[in-house]
């Protein structure tokens, strides 16, 4: 070997023993989401809205105290539970999904109570949709301890 020689190629070596940063893949269920939640909560609005303007029976045998209440509450946890987790996989801010939610809901039972008039056996209720505002609160209630466990094991 001659001193002529160039050194060994040291530049040139592979610097693979290094580790490399992992490129973060986008969440595939964060995409999911995003498509089905829409398509979910249209289709629970469907039902809900079939259900509430249905003719009421005459004898429905043993009544109980409130339970269209319960009913409509029910009803509206869902739906504003829904429009929440899809408001947040479009990327808004947790609390401006839930007041986007909230204030859907409320648009929505207002416009199920009015056009609740045009079938026979119903009628518009305030207290109906008082208690489609309370079941949409319970709804986002359940929706932030569902989203910070969703973000931590999700």
């Amino acid at each position: 070997m001659s001193d002529d020689a160039p050194p060994a190629a040291v530049a040139e070596t592979p610097t693979d023993d290094r580790p490399q940063p992992q490129r973060r893949r986008p969440r595939r269920w964060r995409r999911r989401l995003r498509a089905v939640l829409p398509w979910a909560a249209g289709g629970y609005l469907l039902a809900a809205f079939t259900a509430t303007h249905l003719p009421m029976p005459k004898e429905v045998g043993v009544e109980i105290a409130y339970f269209d209440k319960l009913v409509h509450a029910t009803i509206f946890a869902g739906l504003s539970l829904l429009i929440a987790a899809w408001r947040v996989t479009r990327f808004d801010p947790p609390r401006r999904a839930a007041a986007i939610a909230f204030a859907l809901c409320l648009v929505y039972g207002t416009l199920d109570e009015l056009s609740q008039t045009l079938v026979d056996s119903r009628k518009a209720d305030g207290w109906d949709l008082l208690a489609d505002a309370v079941g949409a609160l319970l709804g986002l209630a359940t929706f932030f301890p569902l989203l910070r466990w969703w973000r931590r094991h999700g």
